[in-house]
């Protein structure tokens, strides 16, 4: 694999290409998904993964708009795009919102079968 030419989109083009950038992009894409799954199985500290989950394309998107001519620029349409998604999924989740859903609490025959398997 060839490195691209400095002309072709912009002077980070070069410096990108021998970084490994492309494979952290890569890499980045799966991280998106995966934490997003991971938020919709709900496990404990699930809002904050449901937050990682949205900032992340959220981010993509602003240093997109930002820096336009950096070779993983998506675009500006693609960047807003990611960044009402991320808004989203995270507005979906609730986790943002700051209220916080009780435990279930234990009956008293669930603490005495609880006592009783101490010893």
């Amino acid at each position: 694999m060839r490195p691209p030419t400095s002309g072709s989109r912009g002077p980070f083009a070069t410096i990108t290409f021998f970084q490994g950038h492309y494979a952290f992009m890569a890499a980045f894409g799966f991280t998106v998904v995966g934490v997003g799954v991971l938020a919709s199985l709900r496990p404990d500290g699930w809002r904050l993964t449901a937050c990682v989950a949205g900032t992340l394309p959220a981010v993509l998107g602003v240093s997109s708009l930002l820096y336009p001519e950096a070779s993983s620029s998506v675009g500006a349409g693609w960047a807003l795009a990611a960044m009402a998604w991320g808004v989203a999924f995270v507005a979906a989740a609730g986790g943002w919102s700051g209220e916080r859903q009780p435990r279930p609490r234990a009956t008293g025959h669930d603490r005495r079968v609880h006592r009783a398997s101490l010893g």
